[in-house]
């Protein structure tokens, strides 16, 4: 559970909601049992390989480079709206990786 809080406590609350609409202001205030299940759901997507097929999805909105021309496509850059759940499941499985290459670098 603290691995699930600490990724949650990193997301950023301003940002858009992504294509599943779940808003990072929302995740930040469940209560624990919900947090609970959603750990048990994460844990389980990961066992199994699984990944929904709405976390393959993106919105992808211009964005304007500061200083430069509106009328220029070459102004603009992308950004890719993500869903918020597959951002947690990827901040905890870096923190998972993370932890096990240490392990392994530190055994030889």
């Amino acid at each position: 559970m603290y691995e699930l809080d600490e990724v949650i406590k990193s997301l950023n609350k301003k940002n858009m909601c992504g294509p599943d609409n779940s808003a990072h202001v929302v995740i930040h205030n469940v209560p624990d049992e919900s947090k609970n299940f959603l750990l048990s759901a994460l844990n389980e997507a990961w066992f199994h390989s699984y990944v929904p097929l709405c976390w393959k999805h993106a919105i992808i909105r211009p964005l304007l480079k500061n200083g430069l021309k509106k009328t220029d496509i070459k102004s603009f850059r992308p950004i890719s709206t993500t869903s918020s759940l597959c951002k947690i499941m990827e901040k905890i499985i870096f923190i998972r990786l993370a932890w096990y290459l240490e392990r392994i670098t530190y055994s030889f």
